[in-house]
């Protein structure tokens, strides 16, 4: 094995391995930096003892002077203080790169915090801007449904019109233009033509105040029946308020709810639209089967409206300090829309004798593939939701009379306390519409039973297709009903439906109505 080397390439003897207890003395050839491990057996001479040689160094080989011994100190203190300067100067680019990447964070912090500002304000002019957008958009949706309202009533008017004109024509050959013209039919006509212009151009109110001024000479010109009210007014509700007969119909000539008013329940003088505005869910020129109740002080509408896009008919509900309204409907959605049974319509309020609200209705079921039925709903004190669940009162029958279509549910408790339900069936624009009654002795929320197998009310010689009865009581406690009815040879849409009231009288086992 060879020997061992030392730094700088020199060889370096290995220590002589000693037995005994005393210490080894280092090899002559090998640095001793830190003295040597024993002391010599003689003392060893100074220089300044020693005779000068010529030009001979005063050492001895074997026996190095202490400068000797200093360098390789020097040398290791060197090696520290260049080892020392490297670590300073290391330690100080740490430092300094710490630094630098601490300054480099704070600046993308703040390049951050800058781009979040940015960001919040962009965030805040894109809401803004939606705003502004979906503000543009509601006021364009409202402007399409009053030009679409507009365009309904304008519809219904010249229809009417129209009819009125060709029974001018028809009658030039009998009797003469001249008479006609001097007669109440052309004061019909002038008055409907003033309508048409005045809705025509956005007056809605001064509309329905001309057709208010023309009513008794259209209704003389048509020979209205027993009806009092010539325009068409079908699903016709009256409620008694004071000395004053309001009585509310299916959107036509007269807006979303019309609005008529009496003192006596045979001159009626016409007012106009109770609701206004829609609800954006509602689709426009879809509404009917208004029905009106007191409560708390407010006077709370319900109505049938469909859902925009869907085709689907709902009840709603909206509320006025007024029976002339205007009624507002604030919701975002229908108030009962029974869409596994294809819909619901037809709402009709009952408050029992506890005071106890319910609210009745229909479910479609034809879209769906079912029979209609009809249901109740305790509401709320303030009428404007549901206290508890809906529950079926009685459903349609395809072997009976009404062919398995049911609707306009309406509920009266006679003077011995016994409660009743009317219902319409059978098809709404045919002579085959006709009123059924049933029986309800366990009270609104529980099922009804049909009373009669035939119907109470069917078409006659007075009316054609009588329909959407309601039940109410006079002030002085007179029992009432309302309904609407075609005229014979009128039959069916868009011919008129007309108000009709009657009286009501409930015998042990019979049903009659005087109109």
């Amino acid at each position: 094995m060879p020997p061992p080397t030392a730094p700088g390439g020199r060889f370096v003897t290995p220590p002589t391995t000693s037995t005994s207890d005393s210490p080894v003395r280092p090899a002559t050839n090998e640095v001793d930096v830190d003295g040597p491990l024993s002391q010599p057996t003689e003392p060893t001479r100074e220089a300044d003892d020693l005779p000068a040689s010529d030009g001979d160094p005063i050492s001895e080989p074997n026996n190095p002077t202490p400068h000797r011994r200093r360098i390789p100190a020097l040398v290791a203190g060197v090696v520290l203080i260049i080892g020392g300067v490297v670590a300073i100067r290391a330690y100080t680019e740490r430092v300094q790169a710490q630094r630098n990447a601490e300054a480099k964070l704070a600046t993308a912090r703040d390049t951050m915090a800058e781009m979040q500002r940015q960001t919040a304000e962009l965030q805040a002019a894109d809401a803004e801007l939606r705003q502004t957008t979906e503000d543009a958009r509601t006021t364009s949706k409202l402007a399409e449904a009053d030009s679409a309202e507009a365009r309904a009533a304008l519809g219904a008017l010249e229809e009417q019109r129209q009819a009125l004109q060709q029974q001018m024509v028809a009658a030039d050959s009998g009797r003469g233009l001249q008479a006609l013209y001097n007669g109440r039919m052309k004061t019909c006509i002038d008055g409907l033509n003033r309508a048409v212009n005045q809705i025509s151009v956005g007056d809605a109110s001064g509309g329905a105040s001309t057709l208010g001024t023309v009513q008794d000479d259209c209704a003389a010109a048509e020979a209205a029946g027993p009806s009092a009210m010539p325009y068409d007014f079908p699903d016709p509700f009256v409620l008694i308020d004071g000395a004053t007969s309001y009585a509310y119909a299916t959107n036509a000539g007269g807006g979303n709810v019309q609005l008529a008013t009496s003192t006596d329940q045979k001159t009626w003088r016409f007012v106009g639209n109770a609701l206004p505005k829609l609800p954006n869910w509602v689709e426009p020129s879809a509404t009917w089967a208004p029905a009106v109740v007191k409560l708390n002080g407010n006077y709370v509408l319900y109505y049938s409206a469909r859902k925009k896009g869907q085709n689907m008919q709902c009840v709603s509900v909206a509320v006025a300090k007024t029976p002339k309204g205007p009624f507002v409907d604030s919701s975002t959605g229908p108030l009962v829309c029974q869409e596994d049974q294809g819909g619901s319509i037809d709402p009709s309020p009952f408050v029992d004798l506890d005071g106890t609200p319910y609210l009745l209705y229909k479910s479609e079921g034809t879209p769906v593939g079912r029979s209609g039925a009809l249901w109740s709903q305790q509401l709320n004190p303030q009428g404007t939701g549901f206290a508890g669940f809906p529950t079926l009162l009685l459903t349609g029958d395809p072997g009976g009379w009404d062919h398995g279509v049911i609707e306009g549910p309406s509920m009266y408790r006679d003077q011995e306390g016994r409660l009743w339900m009317f219902y319409s069936g059978a098809g709404w624009s045919s002579d085959q519409y006709a009123v059924g009654i049933a029986g309800c002795p366990n009270g609104p929320a529980q099922p009804c039973a049909r009373a009669n197998a035939k119907p109470i009310l069917k078409t006659n010689d007075r009316v054609v297709g009588p329909g959407g009865l309601e039940a109410f009581r006079e002030a002085d406690g007179t029992p009432k009903v309302v309904f609407h009815a075609y005229q014979p040879g009128k039959v069916g849409y868009p011919n008129n439906r007309v108000l009709v009231i009657g009286t009501l009288k409930l015998d042990h086992d019979s049903v009659s109505l005087d109109y």
